[in-house]
């Protein structure tokens, strides 16, 4: 989204918001689908869970994944919390390449 860009509503989905504020490239995992508006250069983004990428705990990510994992296996949908196990999947994915990305 570029300075001046026309009013805009949409979805967002599990993934990784990349955004610059004040000249400086910043990360947020989203882990719940949500929505965007853009008006008047302001871009606002709703969504249930976010988290910094500096504050993922990579170890934590990994034991999520493994943890979606076996759920699959054992062709469970649901995680213990009640999240659908493939976008527990997802997001476990996306968190695990965002945190290893700012160890680096």
């Amino acid at each position: 989204i570029l300075s001046n860009h026309t009013a805009y509503y949409g979805a967002v989905q599990i993934g990784v918001l990349r955004y610059k504020k004040n000249g400086i490239n910043k990360k947020v995992a989203i882990g719940t689908h949500g929505i965007v508006e853009v008006f008047k250069n302001h871009v606002t983004v709703i969504v249930h869970t976010a988290e910094r990428a500096e504050n993922i705990d990579v170890a934590r990510a990994k034991k999520d994944k493994e943890e979606a994992l076996e759920l699959i296996s054992k062709g469970i949908a649901k995680t213990p919390g009640g999240f659908d196990v493939h976008l527990a999947l997802k997001l476990a994915n996306y968190r695990i390449a965002l945190g290893e990305e700012i160890e680096s």
